[in-house]
């Protein structure tokens, strides 16, 4: 669904979704003593709810599951007057830079030996990607030098329109 792009987009309550997505994968994460820090303002985003829901999620979860025992996950939100930029960011092991690019297609990990396994089936981020392409956002991810990713998501403002006068084409 989310590679036909999005018909109807509403807006929808980005903080809502990210806290839900936390508070749903804390469980996990303090399995492995991971700290959860979240910098979440007021965040309203054009999409489709489930969607968005799905995008977050799954960034959590990889967060939290390619991680280290100890380790930390950061969730945060930002509001400009253009966008809204998600950034989630975890410790973990490191990423080759080379490598970056492969996990966003389907059925890819950063661990070339095997495509399954206790970590997943690498569907996670290429689903992200989908997402994010469907609702017009930008996706980066970056490997940090100390290991682990920082992802970020920057979804377009929502249009605004004045009293009286309907949106232009």
């Amino acid at each position: 669904r989310s590679q036909r792009g999005l018909d109807n987009q509403e807006p929808v309550d980005l903080t809502a979704i990210v806290n839900d997505a936390l508070d749903t994968h804390q469980p996990a994460a303090a399995a492995i003593r991971l700290r959860l820090d979240a910098g979440l303002g007021a965040a309203s985003v054009p999409g489709d709810a489930r969607l968005l829901h799905r995008l977050v999620s799954n960034l959590a979860d990889n967060a939290i599951r390619y991680n280290v025992t100890g380790g930390s996950v950061a969730v945060t939100l930002a509001v400009t007057a253009t966008e809204t930029t998600l950034t989630v960011t975890n410790t973990g092991a490191a990423v080759p830079p080379d490598q970056v690019g492969r996990l966003l297609k389907p059925f890819q990990r950063a661990a070339t030996d095997r495509a399954a396994g206790p970590h997943g089936l690498g569907l996670g981020l290429s689903i992200v990607a989908d997402i994010a392409e469907a609702g017009g956002a930008g996706l980066a991810v970056r490997p940090r030098p100390e290991g682990g990713l920082t992802v970020v998501v920057s979804f377009p403002a929502a249009p605004r329109v004045s009293a009286g006068v309907p949106p232009g084409p």
